[in-house]
């Protein structure tokens, strides 16, 4: 997740449309939310975006996960919001949970999903 840290940080500028700095962030995020969650064992990893946010879900020892990265451009949380739901329609699901966009991503999110 190192190189999608760093594109996060980098700032957003707000359009109508795509614009270049969100679909390299967004580019990068798929690639590399995949590759982590595969990683630590996730399976029926689904990933979409809309106007400066990714979703998705995933599954994880047989538990589904809800994650959204918020509007990118604004950067409220500093984190990418996660949440046990019940299927892949749900996006109400269970408590809010939070990963920060740090060093410390992979950590948290597999401490998180562990729990």
């Amino acid at each position: 997740m190192e190189n999608t840290i760093r594109e996060y940080g980098k700032e957003f500028y707000s359009s109508s449309g795509l614009t270049p700095e969100f679909d390299t962030f967004r580019k990068l995020f798929k690639k590399e939310i995949t590759k982590l969650l595969k990683k630590l064992g996730a399976t029926d990893i689904k990933v979409s975006y809309g106007h400066y946010e990714i979703s998705g879900y995933f599954t994880y020892k047989e538990k589904a996960w809800y994650f959204n990265s918020g509007d990118v451009r604004f950067k409220c949380l500093d984190s990418m919001l996660l949440r046990r739901v019940k299927n892949y329609e749900d996006c109400t699901g269970y408590i809010n949970q939070w990963v920060p966009f740090t060093s410390q991503f992979e950590e948290v999110l597999s401490q998180k999903i562990n729990f």
